[in-house]
């Protein structure tokens, strides 16, 4: 949205003032109200900016073989090389994996970048679904009784499971993804904001 104003806003303006301001107060009105969206957007940006000069996050380099220069917080820069090592030697490449959240009836955002930097393809295959809902988890089971990943992880981050006033941020009262990863799957590393699972036996 702020890019689409960003370019809209000007052009109606120029629009408008090239037409001679003949169009009368409703053109105007509209012209300038884009042009207030424009300059808040504007304002938002040059904040984001200062923030990051003058308040930046502590950051550390990510130490994986794609990472590639992507940094993180300290505590993930140092937990997510041991992760992804695991998840490499626990399923062959090709293999599927999956990144569960920590809670299966509360999904806010989930962390698909995990399967760029394990270089495992995920085993549902659809990473920007309402996870929570009861359908969407008996989906996920069943595809994770078939393929069975040899590895799952599980991010526990609280960015995930922030209520918010949306689809995503309203809990459901399904936990029935959870129920399967604690019958099938047992915990075989703890690191920072993350677990990695195993299937049991």
């Amino acid at each position: 949205l702020a890019v689409v104003i960003a370019v809209l806003a000007p052009l109606i303006a120029a629009q408008w003032w090239g037409a001679g301001m003949r169009e009368g107060a409703a053109a105007g009105a509209l012209a300038c109200i884009a042009l207030v969206c424009w300059g808040l957007v504007g304002l938002e940006a040059l904040g984001d900016r200062a923030s990051a000069l003058f308040n930046p996050p502590t950051l550390e380099r990510v130490d994986t073989p794609v990472a590639d220069g992507v940094t993180a917080t300290p505590a993930e820069a140092r937990s997510l090389p041991q992760v992804i090592s695991l998840v490499q030697r626990l399923a062959p490449p090709g293999s599927p994996i999956f990144v569960a959240p920590e809670r299966s009836n509360l999904v806010a955002i989930t962390a698909p970048v995990l399967y760029v930097l394990a270089q495992r393809p995920n085993a549902r295959r659809a990473d920007l679904t309402l996870e929570a809902k009861p359908e969407v988890q008996r989906d996920t089971v069943q595809v994770l009784r078939r393929t069975m990943p040899k590895a799952i992880i599980r991010w526990s981050d609280p960015r995930g499971i922030v209520s918010e006033p949306n689809l995503r941020g309203i809990p459901t009262s399904s936990r029935e993804l959870d129920l399967f990863l604690a019958s099938n799957y047992r915990v075989v590393l703890k690191s920072g904001p993350y677990e990695v699972l195993r299937p049991r036996g």
